[in-house]
């Protein structure tokens, strides 16, 4: 949900907090997998003496993160505020942050002792309980207790009673605003690309119209449509382009399904890359196998909804051409790796497998899944300059996955070093369903 922007200013608004109070403070957010993630923290620094010297226990920080993620999913699956003990005895306390009645957020903050809470017993039970699973020394488990009712553990109620009853109301307050503005942003640029768009399908649907008539009337002004072609591919990559920067906004939600042949996608997608792989001197080597009931190359039939579809193969395959290297390498057998795209298919679970493969500009393995997430933008990719808008892939996963089917990207080192950056082959593999549920 949060983009880059809003985590740095929830970070930076939750340092000032963390500094002012001396109490740590986190938010997180659910993933689609069910899983919680940190999305701000503040410093190490604001948690207690008592938290620092629990972390340098062997598997002692790992375990307060296991402790916080399990009450954040918590508070995101029951929906409310809650006052807790952590594993080790400290008092948290988690909020969640709403918008339209549904949980976006989790606040959780604290890491305190209650002054009038010191020798709480249950706080006490806890602590020794998270000692002994930490199989720490005698004497470091008496230094942590000392530690954890210390007086910097101490918060005082007045400084309590401020927390609970402003701090959430204050980042839920800011963080709705933040999200508020940005979409009446998004409105705005959406109503000026839908007119940079129109006017783009309205001039390729001109000029098609104009190359058909030369044709009637002059068939053989062969190369002169051939430059009108190709300055409709151009016309179309700027469509392509208006796409990737907007994230499809333009694009009707509604995802409409009917039959067509998987190679109309394809080679739509490379006639209209063919310009840019030209000048990289780039050549596309497409095979669309049927199988034994579609031996007539690429003939193969699914349900799909066209313009969705159209344009999740228009990025990637765009992909593969500006991430590719201009020259032939040698990789380490010796063989010469050729300027090639290579578009291979086949009939595979009920279903359409393509792989997508380019050489040049790879993927890092810690990478392989983050490339996918909104905005995000590859290391190897700015060590080349050729950084892109973050949101082709982000919005071909997008639509694969509302047509039923699945995407995967693997990447490997095939050369010797060019710049620092060795050259890598890298594969998208796409799969999608005959049939829509």
């Amino acid at each position: 949900m949060f983009s880059k922007e809003a985590r740095t200013l929830i970070t930076d608004l939750l340092k000032v907090i963390a500094d002012v109070y001396r109490i740590p403070i986190a938010i997180y957010e659910m993933k689609s997998d069910g899983t919680v993630e940190q999305i701000a923290k503040a410093d190490k620094g604001a948690f207690p003496s008592h938290c620092q010297r629990l972390w340098e226990v062997v598997s002692g920080e790992e375990s307060c993160t296991q402790d916080m993620n399990l009450r954040a999913r918590n508070c995101f699956n029951s929906g409310n505020s809650a006052v807790q003990l952590c594993h080790a005895g400290m008092t948290t306390e988690l909020y969640p942050i709403k918008r339209d009645g549904k949980t976006v957020a989790v606040l959780q903050y604290g890491a305190y002792v209650p002054a009038e809470e010191q020798n709480h017993n249950p706080r006490l039970q806890r602590h020794q309980t998270a000692m002994t699973k930490l199989a720490a020394m005698a004497a470091t488990r008496d230094h942590i207790k000392e530690l954890l009712i210390s007086p910097d553990c101490l918060v005082p109620g007045e400084q309590r009673h401020w927390l609970s009853q402003t701090l959430p109301f204050l980042l839920e307050l800011v963080l709705n605003n933040y999200v508020r503005h940005q979409e009446q942003q998004r409105r705005v640029r959406r109503g000026a690309i839908h007119d940079v768009q129109v006017h783009l399908q309205a001039a390729l649907a001109l000029s098609e119209n104009l190359i058909e008539d030369l044709i009637t009337v002059k068939p053989n002004i062969g190369e002169a449509t051939s430059e009108a072609r190709q300055m409709l591919a151009m016309i179309e990559q700027a469509s392509t382009i208006t796409f990737n920067l907007t994230l499809g906004t333009y694009l009707p939600r509604d995802y409409r399904f009917n039959s067509f042949t998987i190679g109309q996608f394809i080679h739509h997608a490379t006639d209209l890359c063919q310009p840019v792989a030209k000048e990289k001197q780039i050549e596309f080597v497409v095979n669309l196998s049927g199988g034994d009931f579609y031996p007539d190359n690429g003939r193969v039939r699914i349900e799909a909804s066209e313009i969705h579809l159209q344009q999740a193969f228009n990025n990637l395959i765009h992909n593969a051409v500006k991430y590719s290297y201009r020259t032939p390498q040698r990789h380490h057998g010796g063989d010469l790796v050729n300027r090639f795209v290579t578009i291979d298919g086949k009939v595979l679970d009920n279903g359409y497998q393509v792989v997508i493969r380019n050489y040049g500009v790879g993927i890092e393995p810690d990478e392989i899944e983050k490339i996918f997430e909104e905005g995000y933008q590859s290391r190897l990719t700015k060590k080349e300059h050729r950084t892109g808008s973050g949101l082709g892939l982000f919005s071909a996963k997008q639509i694969i996955e509302a047509h039923k089917g699945t995407i995967k990207a693997h990447s490997r080192p095939v050369g010797s070093s060019m710049d620092d950056v060795r050259p890598h082959l890298t594969d998208f593999t796409i799969w999608l369903p005959f049939k829509q549920r």
